[in-house]
């Protein structure tokens, strides 16, 4: 519903989002993005709840909206809902409350399946997710601000009918204080190896930028 506002971007701006999205809360928007092996299907996950109906809802609330959308049409097809973690389950954090958790990146892992990146700051969990036997709520009334409760606000899921998708969780940097905080990017390596790396925010706030390379037998720092 916005895409008039960029007629004059010099680039076309095509209105396929749901228009709920325009409820994100500043500063927590689209943050990963992960293209199926297949490169049929791009996914991605808000970095956190939507404002819905308010930005007290969001402060409380875990339930964060994933989409599927078709690169060849570049139709969003499918949304489903990813429940945080509870913010006091971050082992080097002393979090006081559920907005402090965010998502901040994704991989595409095939077969429905994706490696999300939750986090606070001194901690971060790689969680493989699966969206087989999840609820796609895409054009459903979850879609629609008028629907109250919202999604955000529902505390229950299975009482309104929603399965969310399965959550494994598969690394956590609570069991390697080597690992330094903010945590925000992965890769495969060519060697089977996983490369993580932080958020310096500029160089002003964050820790010097650091690459992690993870084994199965263990962590070396590049």
């Amino acid at each position: 519903g916005a895409e008039a506002d960029f007629a004059e971007a010099g680039y076309p701006v095509l209105g396929r989002l749901p228009a709920i999205l325009s409820m994100r809360q500043l500063n927590r928007g689209i943050e990963s993005l992960a293209i199926s092996p297949d490169e049929s299907t791009l996914y991605f996950i808000m970095q956190s709840p939507l404002a819905n109906p308010d930005a007290a809802t969001y402060r409380a609330s875990r339930n964060v909206r994933l989409f599927a959308l078709d690169l060849a049409t570049l139709q969003v097809t499918a949304q489903y809902v990813y429940v945080e973690d509870l913010f006091d389950t971050f082992g080097r954090d002393d979090a006081s409350s559920q907005h402090a958790v965010r998502i901040s990146e994704m991989h595409a892992l095939g077969d429905g399946r994706l490696l999300v990146l939750e986090r606070i700051d001194h901690t971060t969990k790689l969680i493989e997710i699966s969206l087989d036997g999840a609820t796609n709520i895409l054009g459903t009334a979850w879609d629609d601000v008028a629907t109250a409760p919202s999604l955000e606000a529902v505390d229950d899921l299975a009482a309104v009918g929603i399965t969310p998708v399965t959550k494994t969780l598969r690394f956590d940097t609570t069991d390697h204080p080597e690992i330094t905080n903010k945590i925000e990017g992965i890769a495969f390596l060519g060697d089977g190896s996983m490369a993580l790396i932080n958020d310096d925010d500029f160089g002003i706030a964050g820790a010097r930028i650091r690459i992690f390379r993870v084994y199965d037998h263990g962590i070396v720092l590049d």
